[in-house]
Order: C-alpha cells, then sequence, then structure tokens
C-alpha cells in the first residue's frame, strides 16, 4: 500500500522537509565564530518551537532525546567543506549502559542508497556500465523478467537509481541472527529463505516515480555480476577507502570486530529490536553501516565534485548528473534534490527496525549535518536538530523571521472533555492523558499540549494554535487551527464504531491495485490488522467501513460494501486516492 511509512518514502520526505523547514519563522542568531561555541549553540537551544511560550528557557537536544524516547543520537555538522565538530548523545546500549560516542555505528537503512549510488556510477565513470541501457545487458547470473505490464519497455540503471523503473516492493524488514541468509537473486525472486515478494514490474518503466528498494537491490546484483566482487568488498575499495570512510561497511552480517561499536536499535516504545538490530542482506538498499562523521566524508567529496575540486570517486559531470532530478517529482540518482527559496540542497532520509537518520548537505557553499538515532520513533527530532543547525549556521534559504509567543496558563478543570478523536478530511487526531498532561497525536507526532486560553491551545511543535468548538452546552465538537490570523483547517470529534463480528470477517482477505500493490486485512488476538509494505499495522475503526492506522494518521481507508459483498478498499490521502479490489471480487 503506497506511503503506509511516510518517513522512508523519498517524495515525502522531501515534502516534510519543506514544510518544515519553511513553517519554522525563527530568528537567525548572528554568526559565531568557532566551532566550540557552535556546537554549543546548538546543544543547548533545539529549535523545536515554532511557538514560543513566554518565560520558558532553551532546550537541550537531551532534553528533546528524553521527550521523544530516543536512547542515543550522533551528530556531525559541515561548514566550509569541512568538519566543523561532532557529537554523541544518550546510550548506544541501555542494558549495559552504554554511551554513544561518536564512532558508535548506526544501520540507519535507505541512506545506503546514496553510497550505492556513489559505486554504481563509479561503475559509469569507468565506462563498465552505461546509465540508459537495458539492465540484462549487465545481469549475468539473474536476469529481470519482463513480462506485458512493462508495456515493451526497458528499464535502465538511472531508472532503478532514481525511483523511475515501475518496480514493486517499497522496502525489507531484515533478518534475524539465526535466521537463514537469502542471495541477492534469492532476494530478487521471492524464494526463500527472502522475506519479501518478486521484485517486479507494475506498470511501465520510466513513466513516474515509485519508490522501490527492490529496484535498488537490482543495482546490487549488478554491480556483482560486473565486477565480479562481493557486494561489500566493491563498496569498501572503491567508495570507502578513497574517502577514508573507516567506520563504514556494507557486510552483513556485521564482522565481529565491529559488534561492541554497534547501536542497539530501539522501537517507538522503547523496546529493543530482536538480536539488536535487524541484517540487512539488501546491502544496497539498505544495509549500511556508518557514523555520522564518516557519512560527512561522503557528502563533503558530492560537494566538492560539483565545483570540480574532488575526483576521488566520480567526476564532475557524473557528480552533477547525479544531483540532478531525472524528472518532475522524481529524485536525483540516490539522492532527493530539494530546493528551499531557490537555494538547492541533497539529502536523504532513512528508516530501519530501530533506527532512524538523515543527511543534508548544500549544492553550493559546503555546509551540511548528518544525524543518527538508534530509534525508529522519534522521527521529529532529526528535522528538529536540522533547522537548529541551518539556523545557527545560516544556512541560506532558510527563514528569518520571529517565532510568535503566546503565554501558557494552567489547563482548565474541565480540560478532560478534549479527549477523544477528531478527523480532519482524510488526517485523523487524538487527544490522550497522560500522566498529568493532555497529548496531540497526528501522523508520527506525539506533542503535549499547553493552553493559552480555557478554549484554545498550542503543541509548540506546530505552528497553528487550535480553537475549541463548543455546542451551547460547551461539548467540544472539535477544533479549529489558525496559523497567521488565519483558519487552515477544521477538524471534526468523532464517536469511533467499531463493526460487527460479520461484518469484519467479510473484510477479511487480500486486495490489490491495478499497478499490483497489495494489501491484506487479516484478525489476530482479536484485532484487525492490514499487512501492507511487509509491514502490519493495527486498524482502528472509526465507522463500520472506515479505519485509520496509528502509523499513518494522515491517511483513511474505507471498505465499500455493494449488496453485501466487499468489492474494494479505498485509501485517501490529502492529495489522491488509490483503490484497490478485492481479490477475487467483480470488477
Amino acid at each position: 500500500m503506497p506511503n503506509l511509512r511516510t518517513a522512508t518514502f523519498v517524495a515525502i520526505a522531501a515534502l516534510l522537509h519543506r514544510q518544515a523547514f519553511r513553517a519554522e519563522p525563527r530568528e537567525a542568531p548572528p554568526p559565531v565564530t568557532t566551532a566550540a561555541n557552535r556546537r554549543l549553540l546548538v546543544e543547548g537551544d533545539v529549535a523545536f518551537a515554532r511557538i514560543k511560550i513566554a518565560g520558558q528557557r532553551p532546550t537541550s537536544i537531551e532534553v528533546r532525546m528524553r521527550h521523544y524516547g530516543v536512547p542515543g543520537l550522533s551528530l556531525a555538522v559541515i561548514k566550509d567543506y569541512q568538519l566543523d565538530w561532532a557529537a554523541a548523545y544518550g546510550l548506544a546500549d541501555v542494558a549495559t549502559n552504554r554511551k554513544t560516542t561518536t564512532e558508535t555505528l548506526f544501520e540507519p537503512g535507505s541512506i545506503s542508497k546514496s553510497l550505492n549510488a556513489y559505486g554504481v556510477l563509479r561503475l559509469v565513470d569507468e565506462h563498465r556500465l552505461e546509465l540508459d541501457q537495458d539492465i540484462n545487458r549487465y545481469l549475468t547470473s539473474w536476469q529481470f523478467p519482463y513480462d506485458d505490464k512493462s508495456a515493451g519497455e526497458k528499464i535502465s540503471v538511472a531508472m532503478l537509481l532514481s525511483h523511475t523503473a515501475g518496480l514493486n516492493v517499497h522496502g525489507f524488514l531484515g533478518y534475524h541472527r539465526d535466521d537463514s541468509l537469502p542471495t541477492t537473486a534469492q532476494i530478487l525472486d521471492g524464494r526463500p529463505p527472502a522475506n519479501s515478494q518478486p521484485v517486479r514490474s507494475v506498470f511501465a518503466p520510466g513513466q513516474r516515480f515509485r519508490y522501490s528498494g527492490g529496484g535498488t537491490m537490482i543495482t546490487q546484483q549488478i554491480v556483482e555480476d560486473v565486477t565480479r566482487m562481493r557486494y561489500d568488498e566493491y563498496l569498501q575499495q572503491r567508495v570507502f577507502a578513497p574517502l577514508t570512510m573507516t567506520n563504514s561497511f556494507f557486510t552483513q552480517p556485521p564482522p565481529p570486530t565491529a559488534e561492541a561499536r554497534l547501536a542497539t536499535g530501539y522501537s517507538s516504545n522503547g523496546s529493543p529490536v530482536l538480536g539488536g538490530y535487524p541484517i540487512l542482506r539488501e546491502q544496497a538498499a539498505g544495509g549500511l553501516w556508518t557514523t555520522p562523521t564518516d557519512l560527512a566524508k561522503f557528502v563533503i567529496d558530492l560537494q566538492l565534485s560539483l565545483e570540480g575540486r574532488s575526483n576521488k570517486v566520480l567526476s564532475t559531470a557524473t557528480a552533477r548528473l547525479m544531483t540532478t532530478p531525472v524528472f518532475s517529482e522524481a529524485p536525483g540518482l540516490g539522492v532527493v534534490i530539494e530546493d528551499i527559496q531557490g537555494v538547492k540542497y541533497f539529502q536523504h532520509r532513512a528508516g530501519n527496525r530501530g533506527f532512524s537518520g538523515v543527511y543534508f548537505g548544500s549544492m553550493r557553499g559546503g555546509y551540511g549535518a548528518v544525524v543518527f538515532i538508534n530509534s525508529d520513533g522519534g522521527t521529529d527530532l532529526l528535522d528538529e536538530i536540522l533547522r537548529t543547525v541551518a539556523l545557527a549556521y545560516r544556512w541560506p534559504g532558510f527563514p528569518r523571521d520571529s517565532t510568535p509567543t503566546k503565554t501558557a496558563i494552567p489547563p482548565p478543570v474541565n480540560a478532560d472533555r478534549l479527549v477523544g478523536t477528531y478527523r480532519e478530511q482524510t488526517a485523523v487526531a487524538t487527544i490522550e492523558r497522560e500522566g498529568d498532561s493532555l497529548w496531540y497525536r497526528t501522523g508520527e507526532s506525539h506533542w503535549p499540549i499547553l493552553f493559552t486560553s480555557p478554549t484554545t491551545f498550542v503543541n509548540q511543535e506546530s505552528t497553528a494554535e487550535k480553537r475549541l468548538l463548543l455546542d451551547s452546552a460547551g461539548r467540544v465538537l472539535g477544533f479549529s487551527r489558525v496559523a497567521n490570523g488565519a483558519v487552515v483547517g477544521r477538524a471534526t470529534r468523532v464517536a469511533p464504531q467499531a463493526p460487527t463480528a460479520d461484518e469484519v470477517a467479510r473484510y477479511l482477505g487480500e486486495y490489490h491495485d491495478v499497478d499490483g500493490t497489495t494489501a491484506t486485512v487479516l484478525s489476530r488476538d482479536g484485532k484487525q490488522w492490514l499487512l501492507a509494505d511487509e509491514l502490519e499495522r493495527e486498524i482502528h475503526f472509526l465507522s463500520p467501513t472506515e479505519f485509520y492506522t496509528f502509523e499513518d494518521r494522515s491517511t483513511l481507508y474505507r471498505f465499500t460494501v455493494v449488496s453485501s459483498v466487499v468489492t474494494s478498499l479505498t485509501a485517501e490521502y490529502p492529495d489522491r486516492q488509490v483503490v484497490l479490489h478485492r481479490s477475487g471480487a467483480a470488477q
């Protein structure tokens, strides 16, 4: 199902970044002259607040980590094409109280695709690959099985790197220590012990963007077939060694010599990942182990290559090709390109089970940052750190206006009347009591509520003030969202109505769309679940036919029932809808 894991979708990630940065109207501090002082500025005053509270003191990185339940964080900051400073915070492993250091290794996931692209494009510079040729020209141990869905069109290497090949398999779950591990060919064919679907066409290549970690895995096979080397050995010799990235590797499972430096991954509820981390045989798609300091070397080298000042891995022409979107709404080759107020940056976000990360680099000027955390929750913290660095270092294109300030008051005695579920178009929000406070949840965000009057509240991480909508008896009907004096949205309170057992039984089964995307509704332990993109999400019904999932509250799902027969499942996104037909149902 598209967009179930929004944090790892390249296009959605770019949009979220643009919104996050443009919505942060904070006054930029004056330039700071030393790296030590710049570090103190970033560490001690995280730019998390889009609305300030009068009298509130600056908030440190450690405080924001505790807010999100993030055990460990590692950060590297780039200035003038050099590492300005790096630091680490919290714990790499909670059970042993092992501290995070700048040499602690993280497995952040899809950032792997940027380093993979660097390695693949080096083969282009060496004239061992051509970007526009049929991939089967280079695949010798495995061939891509074209079928009628590819409409006679051939897939190129450039399409694989830019997610425009029209392929399925968004991402991968990885494996545990005791699992049998698949080969690259087994992964591509979805054969045991692989735990993912076969990588196949869902529509003609070159037509539009569709994120596909499966497509990236084809480039892994191409590297192995063209070089006749193990994938991790090739990347080590031809990318990491030239960049002196001595704390990086694609070896999966990780080598025993690195075990003591590996961060333990944690879920959003704070529990450790089984085995400490997932084993990603899908190396090119998500199997990189690295540090922010090491990854900063890649960012700097790409920046220098773009300006003709480095050829350690890529030529200037190829570096520029890498950072050029293949067409509108599509990324470059292994990187996402953002235009922030006319200033261009390249970046990539990442997320494996237990890990999240992001890097951000300017196309000109030599500034950037890399942030890793050993949690698959708390991804808002990554954006907060990036905003803080952007403000402290005066990155071009970022806002410079003052953040509005409000005065907080104690919660009214009837504050619990807000507790409930709210819907605004396709988005769902919940207000919940946790201890002495009320919290607002929407999307992946989890924010404390601060009252500014008996009928208005704010979440400091959001630009919008919420104003209660009441009936004549004072009951809460919903709330409006107000920003810059204008209403930007209204949410209506809903009273969830669960379907009957018979209705639930009718919903169970597989659904598919015209592109070949599949989703399965299943029942287990008295609950209903949506399985898509190799991820399970618990279903929460709003009505007998409508539901949402906590992990994707921006999407509303609806069953269509005709003459007591369930015919389809519709996913309604903010900008479009996708209809998945019930397998076996008449269409």
